[in-house]
């Protein structure tokens, strides 16, 4: 992996960094800016200061209130999961109506 962490364990960024590179860990957390893709094994944590793009898959996901992220998420997803999940979803059918309606808004 070039520029890039590669662990087994865990991966703390505090408010104070700025990265960009691909992580590959267990449980990732971040505080502070990323740009890059983040596969956690188990769980990523985006903490109220953090601001990430790029990707992310993981088995669960965390985001707190203030966080900024602009990425493409992929959450527990197995192989076998990923398979039986369309590509677009249908629209939904939306019932036609049959009967005029009529207001006085004054």
């Amino acid at each position: 992996m070039t520029n890039g962490i590669d662990v087994k364990g865990y991966v703390f960024l505090d408010e104070t960094t700025v990265f960009e590179g691909d992580i590959s860990a267990e449980t990732v957390v971040l505080e502070g800016c990323m740009s890059g893709k983040i596969e956690a094994g188990k769980k990523v944590y985006l903490k109220r200061t953090a601001r990430m793009e790029g990707e992310i898959h993981t088995k669960h996901f965390f985001v707190e209130e203030g966080s900024v992220c602009k990425a493409d998420l992929e959450v527990n997803l197995s192989p076998e999961i990923k398979e039986e999940i369309p590509k677009k979803h249908p629209e939904p059918e939306l019932p036609k109506r049959t009967e005029k309606i009529s207001a006085n808004l004054f």
